[in-house]
């Protein structure tokens, strides 16, 4: 039996889009400038991030390691052990500088990535599609695409561990 990795990110996009509500028990866009417009699962590497689907949040997979979980006659019977990393990224512009010690982007991005983390911590099991995830790291970027285009983005890795 095959790992089903498109499930998971699925997954992902359905506890995060459930949370993109301000009726959720956790709000996602909670605190931000304004409301997260998209979830996907596409990769950074997409050209797909124009000012109309920001702010945004995107799952892919970085990243799959197994182990055996067990003995067995043959490799097709025996189970095994997933550990799946996968990111989640966060792109948002803002150009509201109400003052100039203050960047609005900056913050919205580490609100964002805040939210992203507890609404995942309050779904370990991102509704019983795994044994466990869990966040690992964050980073944040810049990311100037044009002289005109200037975002900010925050890079989450997610461990999942699953048997299959």
């Amino acid at each position: 039996m095959a790992l089903n990795i498109v499930g998971i990110k699925d997954a992902f996009k359905t506890v995060l889009d459930a949370a993109n509500s301000s009726g959720a028990a956790y709000d996602l866009s909670m605190s931000l400038t304004s409301r997260v417009a998209n979830v996907l699962t596409r990769s950074m590497n997409s050209e797909m991030f124009n000012a109309d689907v920001l702010p945004c949040v995107t799952i892919y997979t970085d990243k799959k390691v197994v182990t055996n979980a067990g003995m067995c006659n043959t490799q097709l019977l025996a189970k095994r052990q997933a550990a799946v990393s996968f990111q989640i990224a966060a792109v948002l512009e803002n150009h509201n500088y109400s003052t100039i010690d203050k960047d609005a982007a900056n913050d919205d991005i580490e609100k964002l990535m805040e939210n992203i983390e507890e609404v995942l911590r309050r779904n370990d099991t991102l509704n019983g599609t795994v044994l466990r995830q869990s966040v690992t790291n964050v980073t944040y970027h810049d990311w100037g695409r044009s002289e005109q285009e200037h975002y900010r983005i925050g890079i989450m890795d997610v461990d999942v561990i699953q048997f299959y």
